[in-house]
């Protein structure tokens, strides 16, 4: 672990801001420009592991959007290698969702947007995330509001790229948000894997809580999953537009010919009546009108499943939290069950609270 004041390269360490089971990220300033970055350093050793971080880099650093997180620099210390990323003051999406569950419309819809516009010119760099979750989104304050911008693209491959580390029977992601071809062909997935968890996200803005809610088992998770089973949103939200809620669900299908076949189409179902937000999608910088709560560390040290189990997520103003209501599902697929959302990869550490 770096010490505060160490020396890395050009970079002085300034604190540790997020650990993980592979690597922690600290906040360092470049010594000569003054700047504050992020550096993401491995935190256990191996060819796979490194060559993983390296090409995280190497993807990340193709990627100029308002809405993607920018890699800078690679570095090595000591053997080790680390990303120099873009430094994000600011609040995670799921520890917002804990603070604030459900979130009202003039919010969701904006940072759907935003997020949507990022993985479009993701895959229009032919790069696939494979690991869209609330807590790889960073909410910034900026002026005017807020600005989402994605991060930790850790797990990415290249769409053209079959030459990379994933063995035989090896997934990546997190089952809850991850779409069922992850877990039964892993090096044959697409675009659509990527439409599948942003479904997931953008249940979690509506709701106020995942498609699925954490049981025992993992295979539970994975199989309603497969089967579709989540309450239909308009049984958790009833204010949701109904053409919200159906694009929702039908990026959820377990089949991907079932789902949006691609971003744009997926926004055009969320947000075609308002141009500006389109803009969005296509490539524009976004501003959503939010004021970031100050989070205490009770609840920001615990995952979005987690919290929802304790109580900590609030449902939306004005509306039921109902049990698992039936759900009319995409074709072949059955009725509402609770499974499992691990916690979630690199959890940051809490943040000192935001100004309201």
């Amino acid at each position: 672990m770096l010490e505060t004041g160490e020396q890395v390269g050009k970079y002085t360490v300034e604190a540790l801001v997020g650990e993980g089971g592979l690597a922690r990220v600290y906040r360092v300033r470049h010594s000569t420009l003054g700047s504050a970055h992020a550096l993401k350093l491995l935190a256990v050793r191996g060819g796979a592991v490194k060559r993983r971080l390296v090409r995280e880099g190497q993807i990340q650093a193709t990627l100029r959007h308002p809405h993607i997180v920018a890699v800078t620099d690679v570095i090595d210390h000591d053997g080790q290698p680390g990303l120099v990323m873009e430094y994000i003051e600011g609040l995670s999406l799921d520890r917002l969702l804990q603070a604030r569950g459900a979130l009202p419309f003039e919010v969701v819809l904006p940072l759907a947007a935003q997020i949507l516009g990022a993985i479009d010119a993701a895959h229009a760099r032919s790069v696939l995330h494979r690991d869209l979750k609330p807590a790889n989104v960073m909410l910034q304050p900026v002026s005017g509001g807020a600005r989402a911008v994605v991060t930790d693209f850790g797990i990415a491959r290249l769409m053209v790229d079959n030459s990379g580390d994933t063995l035989q029977g090896d997934f990546l992601g997190t089952p809850g948000f991850m779409a069922p071809e992850q877990v039964s062909d892993p090096t044959s997935v697409d675009r659509r894997a990527d439409i599948y968890s942003l479904g997931a996200l953008f249940y979690c803005l509506v709701c106020g809580r995942p498609p699925f809610l954490p049981s025992a088992s993992m295979v539970d998770t994975l199989t309603a999953a497969a089967e579709a089973r989540f309450p239909a949103v308009r049984s958790l939200r009833p204010d949701c537009p109904a053409a919200v809620a159906d694009a929702i669900e039908a990026a959820l299908a377990p089949d991907p010919s079932d789902r949006p076949a691609t971003v744009e189409d997926f926004g055009r179902a969320l947000v075609s009546d308002d141009p500006h937000l389109m803009r969005v999608v296509g490539g524009h910088a976004g501003v959503v009108a939010l004021t970031l709560p100050g989070v205490g560390p009770d609840v920001a040290a615990t995952p979005i499943s987690q919290a929802i189990v304790a109580g900590t997520a609030v449902p939306p103003t004005g509306t039921p939290q109902s049990p698992e209501a039936p759900h009319t599902p995409p074709s072949g697929s059955g009725g509402g069950a609770r499974t499992a959302v691990p916690e979630h990869f690199d959890a940051p550490l809490p943040p000192a609270p935001l100004a309201p």
